[in-house]
């Protein structure tokens, strides 16, 4: 069956969702390098639950594509609930302090996950709607949707890691506090 699709919107969303996401994992590891003390701590945690997150994320992507309904109305939804995750990271993180180290780091986690699955339940949809299903162009349409991801995912961390500890430098009492420097 050939599919009618828009591979320039699937691409710049397959950038966005890249850039999203590694940028949003480089700032829960400061985040949490910032209240743990250590780097060394934060990043094979958050590592582990982004990797749990990518995987059942995507698990469900590629379910939620053999269905081929609603694909960009779930898109979108994806898109909002991670946005929405890490929009509360920091703000919630930062509130649940006084419930003691566990639960804030209980609660950081599972918002970094819900981060993570979103972004990836975006991912396969992103690469069938962006695959021109043709003799000779399925392949190379799918490696250009993977590639502006690639491209969104090291552009992430770059931008993210510059604009909000810059902003957090700035104004060491705001709610994103724990993405400056650890001391």
């Amino acid at each position: 069956m050939s599919l009618q699709t828009h591979p320039l919107p699937a691409k710049s969303l397959s950038f966005t969702v890249g850039l999203l996401s590694l940028g949003t994992e480089t700032l829960w590891i400061r985040l949490f390098s910032y209240h743990n003390h250590s780097i060394a701590k934060a990043l094979p945690f958050i590592l582990g639950v982004y990797l749990l997150g990518i995987a059942f994320g995507a698990a469900l992507g590629s379910r939620i594509c053999k269905s081929e309904r609603y694909l960009a109305e779930i898109l979108a939804v994806s898109l909002l609930c991670g946005t929405v995750a890490i929009s509360l990271g920091p703000a919630t993180v930062a509130a649940s302090l006084t419930f003691g180290f566990y639960a804030t780091r209980s609660l950081a986690a599972g918002l970094a996950f819900v981060a993570a699955f979103a972004f990836s339940v975006c991912f396969p949809i992103c690469h069938h709607l962006g695959a021109i299903v043709s003799a000779g162009k399925t392949g190379k349409s799918m490696s250009r949707v993977y590639a502006a991801n690639i491209a969104g995912s090291g552009i992430g961390p770059l931008l993210s890691v510059s604009s909000y500890c810059n902003l957090a430098r700035r104004n060491s009492h705001s709610l994103c506090s724990g993405f400056s420097p650890p001391r």
